[in-house]
């Protein structure tokens, strides 16, 4: 929920050093403009899009589809197009002195403890506001020196229903925030593996390491430089009481925690009222669209395009279907309101979708049939029109879409919770 800003200290002189260092001009241009872009957003308060239709003009431009395609010459030009932006949309020059970005840029973060959206995170989960924050300042890796090189998100296991699985998003040639921001949409594991191998098998291994020296499911962020992995920093992974449930058990029967351990881990987890869900839909219904699924369970809810109608829509006692372009934490508070959110882009690990995830909403990110268009207040999925104010169903497991209500099929799991009821009858009285 805090602000982040990458590059700090490129400034107009460091250009040629940093080309200097690595041998790659197209590197130094491309953090450049990753640097005004953010510093202009976080320390100005000034809108990110037109900094993002600069790029988006010269993809259309070149005809390619992603930045990273982009060659030195192209983002010399945007790098220089967004400088020019940059003092229009603060209305002052660039502060080119690195001592004076890092002061400012470090400002902006500790102010940031009080956006709205740190600000209502803290309200859902029950935190201080007076506790404070710090901030980190710390040297960079490049996962946009090259093919070889990238960004990415993963969990030790399953986040949204528990399973040991590979969940891991990956941006090539990408720094960090294109993967947490939720506004691109990412690769899997398979990318990673096939573009840097050893950074891979590393990264297999560094999963193994932190879920055996934790006891529990761990959220970590990683950069991949050159064919090398960098791991950044690691968290306790958020996660649905679904996946609680499985992630316990689980770690019980390969002997890595008690189970009293695992019940303390349980602890806040309204074990009763866990159960898997699936939509029923009849033979004759298909789905309208597919998304990347994200959180699991299912929702047939009232679809809303406006973060500031939920209440109004709310209050008329239906659930909600938040439809947004891009999974963003700045909708936080819609979100915890919602029972259900879709996404035109964003990855399965954006901040935003891992706090659907622990609100218990379900959550599909990364659909490409989905076009919305706010002045009709209605959207698409592929060929189907779906307005504001319409019924949908969405399947978190199954990242499946379905025009209007789908009935739903409620089971407990049976198997888990029984294990879970005789840990708690073996503990001393």
């Amino acid at each position: 929920m805090m602000e982040t800003v990458l590059n700090v200290g490129l400034s107009q002189d460091a250009i040629p050093g940093l080309v200097r260092l690595t041998g790659n001009p197209r590197l130094a241009f491309d953090c450049r403009r990753r640097l005004l872009e953010p510093f202009a957003q976080v320390v100005h308060g000034a809108p990110l899009e037109p900094f993002e239709a600069i790029v988006a003009e010269r993809l259309r431009r070149d005809q390619l589809s992603y930045p990273h395609q982009l060659d030195t010459d192209a983002l010399h030009e945007i790098a220089s197009a967004t400088l020019a932006h940059y003092e229009v949309a603060t209305g002052k020059a660039f502060r080119e002195d690195p001592i004076r970005q890092l002061m400012a840029t470090i400002e902006a973060v500790l102010k940031s403890w009080s956006s709205d959206r740190a600000k209502s995170y803290r309200r859902l989960n029950g935190l201080d506001d007076n506790s404070g924050t710090a901030v980190t300042v710390q040297a960079m890796v490049f996962g946009n020196a090259g093919p070889a090189s990238g960004s990415g998100v993963g969990f030790t296991l399953n986040p949204a229903d528990g399973s040991n699985a590979r969940y891991v998003d990956y941006l090539p040639n990408a720094q960090g925030e294109d993967v947490v921001a939720g506004r691109r949409n990412a690769f899997g594991a398979s990318e990673l593996e096939r573009r840097a191998p050893a950074a891979y098998a590393a990264l297999l291994t560094h999963r193994e390491v932190l879920e055996q020296a934790f006891g529990d499911m761990q959220d970590f962020e990683f950069t991949v430089e050159d064919g090398r992995l960098f791991m950044l920093q690691w968290r306790l992974g958020k996660r649905t009481p679904l996946a609680a449930l499985r992630i316990a058990h689980d770690l019980v029967a390969e002997g890595l925690i008690s189970p009293q351990v695992a019940l303390t881990q349980l602890e806040h987890v309204d074990i009763d009222k866990i159960e898997t869900t699936e939509l029923m839909p009849a033979p004759s219904q298909h789905p309208i669209a597919k998304g990347v699924p994200a959180s699991a369970g299912v929702v047939a809810g009232v679809v809303v395009l406006d973060p500031a109608r939920i209440a109004e829509v709310k209050s008329h006692g239906k659930p909600i279907i938040l439809v947004r372009e891009h999974a963003e934490t700045a909708d936080i508070a819609a979100i915890s309101q919602s029972g259900g959110l879709i996404t035109r882009f964003g990855a399965r690990t954006s901040h935003a979708a891992v706090v659907a995830r622990q609100l218990g909403k379900v959550c599909l990110v990364g659909c490409q049939d989905l076009t919305i268009d706010p002045s009709l207040r209605s959207c698409r999925f592929g060929d189907a029109l779906v307005s504001e104010g319409d019924i949908i169903s969405i399947d978190g497991g199954h990242g499946t879409i379905y025009a209007g209500a789908v009935p739903i099929e409620h089971r407990k799991p049976k198997d888990l919770l029984a294990e879970i009821h005789r840990w708690r009858k073996k503990l001393p009285a």
